[in-house]
């Protein structure tokens, strides 16, 4: 679903290699307000990664560094806030025999190998779903516990 509202799904322009969100039996399907099932049925339907969805997402992922708003920027930014703030509290209340300053330094070690590859413009589409986990297992780990 991600790569038919960004990428786009339909007819390829033979000069250009671009693809148009074309009149497909998806777009048909969404714009009528179909149930989630027969919408995810059909796009279903769409699988596979044509080369022009490879590119597309090669020039995506290799921009993130230039956003104005770089989406992982701003998740490391939280996860440094909540590290320098809440966590060792949370951690030392939780966890009295963890050593929270050590698991916290351990924890920002490992946030910073993605912050160092997001900088030296080596991060890919592998490093966002590996940080996505990390920072869930952070949290997970911190503030699981609390009701």
């Amino acid at each position: 679903m991600t790569d038919y509202a960004y990428l786009g799904v339909g007819k390829e322009d033979p000069e250009t290699g671009e693809k148009s969100l074309a009149k497909t039996e998806l777009l048909k399907k969404i714009k009528k307000g179909q149930p989630d099932e027969v919408i995810l049925e059909e796009a279903g339907k769409y699988g596979g990664s044509t080369k022009h969805r490879q590119n597309l997402r090669k020039k995506m992922f290799s921009k993130l560094e230039e956003a104005e708003i770089s989406p992982v920027r701003g998740m490391l930014a939280v996860m440094d806030q909540f590290h320098k703030g809440e966590s060792k509290e949370i951690l030392n209340t939780l966890y009295p025999s963890v050593k929270a300053d050590r698991q916290i330094n351990a924890w920002k070690s490992e946030l910073d190998k993605f912050k160092n590859k997001l900088e030296s413009n080596n991060f890919t589409e592998d490093d966002l779903f590996k940080l996505e986990g990390i920072i869930a297992h952070q949290f997970r780990e911190t503030i699981g516990g609390l009701t």
